[in-house]
């Protein structure tokens, strides 16, 4: 590679580690805070993980876009971009639903919402950043 991609492999695995262990840790604590909070508490986890993965995931591709332009990169992460194409369209149709505010957030027990399926892309991201097959 043109630049190192260790830091990013690093961090990736990091917030996916979190990720992994946070409903471990929300059965620990359930009996101490209950349980509406440590599904709101996972509920964050996701969406911290989930905008943090997208801010590392940009920078990480606008570095490899610029080191090796569209074409080759287009090639390498094609399921990125369709994943993009797909959020595209969940974005169009929240704007142009009924319930604007369900379709952002879902609702109070699925939370199923837009913010949720960035958070899913930011961790397809992540593990897509992973540099060592045997983090894969």
């Amino acid at each position: 590679d043109k630049f190192n991609t260790s830091i990013f492999s690093l961090i990736s695995s990091g917030l996916i580690l979190i990720w992994i262990l946070s409903p471990l840790i929300m059965v620990i604590f359930m009996p101490f805070i209950g349980r509406e909070a440590c599904l709101f508490s996972m509920y964050l986890i996701l969406l911290t993980i989930g905008f943090l993965g997208i801010f590392l995931s940009l920078f990480y591709f606008s570095k490899k876009i610029n080191d090796y332009g569209w074409k080759n990169i287009l090639k390498k992460y094609l399921p990125v971009f369709l994943f993009i194409i797909l959020l595209f369209w969940c974005v169009v149709t929240t704007f142009t639903s009924v319930d604007v505010n369900t379709s952002v957030f879902g609702t109070t027990y699925r939370k199923e919402g837009l913010l949720t399926y960035f958070s899913y892309f930011s961790i397809f991201c992540l593990a897509l950043l992973l540099k060592k097959d045997s983090y894969k």
